[in-house]
């Protein structure tokens, strides 16, 4: 099982594995800890939210570097996270010194990660330009995806075969921070477009990747495999 057909595709060439044994299986998230809330207001500051590890491929300093484009926009950006890069990360923090930047780096209880998930408009998906972002695809995706809440990513390959750049998700291109910031600063203007893109993402999650449903398709594939041996 592989998470994302890019991903079978370089198992197949560098690897040279027999296709007919890779069966590409996505791996949603849980919607009992990541789901929509609609008792949780979205701030009153238009606010995009970057969850998730700090590693290369991640793009946090990306996401540094657009918070400091927009520092006159009225918009914020929040950044929860930690991991390989996080000192780094830091360092770039101090240097830059975003006013409009919320660092937060404690492992955080899963009722309040969601809440300050959900307070946001924006969900921020991987967004450096790196190779590994076109062959996986982060939890983070479905988790917005479920949370009902707007996902916007690096024009990456694993994260499009699920998602559609203005209808359910919002895509720049990878690395670009200028762009980042003039994306998140046209959405800002344009909260009817992000609710619908949003809203569109929550239904297909609910239609193709609850946990049940993502079972349900892996003990299909599994009966194949049985029937064939």
């Amino acid at each position: 099982f592989l998470e994302c057909e890019t991903q079978k595709d370089l198992a197949v060439s560098v690897y040279k594995v027999n296709p007919e044994k890779i069966s590409v299986q996505y791996v949603g998230t849980d919607d009992n800890e990541f789901y929509f809330d609609p008792s949780i207001p979205k701030r009153e500051q238009f606010t995009a939210v970057f969850r998730g590890m700090f590693l290369a491929e991640a793009g946090a300093d990306v996401v540094v570097r657009a918070a400091k484009e927009l520092e006159g926009e009225d918009i914020k950006i929040r950044i929860i996270g930690r991991g390989l890069l996080l000192k780094e990360v830091e360092s770039l923090v101090e240097e830059l010194n975003p006013k409009n930047l919320e660092l937060i780096t404690e492992r955080l209880p899963i009722e309040d990660l969601r809440q300050k998930m959900l307070e946001c408009h924006l969900s921020l998906g991987q967004l450096a330009d790196h190779p590994r972002v076109h062959t996986t695809i982060p939890h983070k995706m479905f988790e917005s995806m479920a949370m009902k809440l707007a996902y916007l990513t690096g024009d990456n390959k694993g994260a499009t075969e699920v998602l559609k750049d203005g209808e359910t998700c919002f895509t720049v291109p990878p690395g670009d921070y200028r762009a980042l910031a003039e994306k998140i600063k046209e959405l800002k203007d344009k909260r009817e477009l992000v609710e619908k893109v949003a809203e569109n993402a929550h239904r297909l999650y609910t239609q193709e990747f609850r946990p049940k449903t993502l079972a349900e398709k892996i003990i299909a594939k599994l009966h194949l495999l049985v029937k064939k041996v």
